[in-house]
């Protein structure tokens, strides 16, 4: 089993299209804060499939382009934030929400804790629905929080299979967009400028979320907006350090009797983005290969004549 599959065997088997099943539960810790082992352990509650952001890798690492999640993704970005607002576009981009969830009766990690809003509203009239927010000590969460914006640093082998890879093209584009939840974190208005992103994400890896007092501030007005929104009765703040004994309480299940699964620490992250950046290279050189030789052919065709 790869890297990839042992952080997120479910990924296979998700339905795409209308929901057909009800979503009872939304974990909107921020990445970095045990995403991967909360969404293992909801699947050992029964709560599966469980959707986790791993899964808008998957397009990168295995190919496919057009109806992968990574697109979708990038659709819902662009109907959040670059559609003029109406109940069109509400319409549009639930659907599209539920076209990647709506076979999961449980979703967590970025990108889905970026559309927290959206799906509150689409779900919070069912009684069942309940929100986890993964806490995890600000400093701890910084640290480990870097890894993963050292990993879309604009070096030339990225910026080469942006250009050269769609599917690498569409998780990047969507990544970028989605980027503007933490704008709108911060500054409590909506971004209007591509270029402000565009500029800030290429002139120095993102400084935005590199810089330590900035980051940090997001991370906790996110955690703030949500404790703010959220019902207490529906909202529990939790980790798996606290073990299964309280997250087994607030959604009503019994208690298993194995240990709280603990996976994806920093060095598996890096170690699944090289996976994925390294399949995305060898497609891009299979494709040049390609067409080197045809014109290798051709030429000798030519000469030949």
């Amino acid at each position: 089993m790869s890297t990839f599959d042992a952080l997120d065997p479910y990924n296979d088997h998700y339905h795409e299209g209308p929901r057909r099943v009800p979503l009872r539960v939304l974990s909107l810790g921020m990445s970095r804060t045990a995403t991967s082992s909360t969404q293992q352990a909801l699947v050992q509650l029964g709560y599966s499939p469980s959707y986790h952001g791993f899964k808008s890798w998957r397009a990168p690492l295995r190919g496919g382009h057009a109806n992968s999640d990574a697109a979708r993704w990038l659709r819902a970005c662009q109907l959040k934030w670059e559609t003029p607002p109406s109940a069109k576009r509400t319409l549009e981009l639930h659907r599209t929400l539920d076209e990647l969830l709506g076979g999961c009766q449980a979703a967590g990690d970025m990108p889905v804790v970026i559309f927290w809003r959206e799906l509150w509203e689409m779900h919070k009239d069912d009684p069942e629905f309940k929100i986890i927010l993964n806490i995890r000590n600000t400093d701890s969460w910084h640290k480990s929080w870097l890894v993963v914006v050292k990993g879309f640093t604009p070096t030339l082998r990225l910026k080469l299979l942006y250009v050269f890879d769609a599917p690498m093209r569409a998780m990047l584009r969507h990544t970028l967009l989605a980027a503007r939840y933490f704008w709108e974190v911060e500054s409590k208005k909506k971004s209007k400028s591509w270029k402000f992103w565009k500029s800030d994400s290429t002139s120095d890896s993102a400084s935005w979320t590199r810089d330590s007092a900035i980051s940090r501030r997001i991370y906790e007005q996110h955690n703030a907006d949500i404790i703010a929104t959220i019902p207490p009765e529906r909202l529990l703040l939790w980790g798996p350090q606290d073990g299964w004994e309280p997250l087994c309480t607030f959604l009503g299940r019994p208690v298993p009797q194995v240990k709280m699964p603990h996976v994806n620490d920093a060095a598996a992250t890096e170690a699944v983005w090289e996976d994925v950046l390294q399949a995305a290279q060898r497609r891009v050189l299979r494709r040049a290969a390609l067409f080197f030789g045809v014109i290798a052919v051709l030429a000798g065709w030519w000469l030949r004549a």
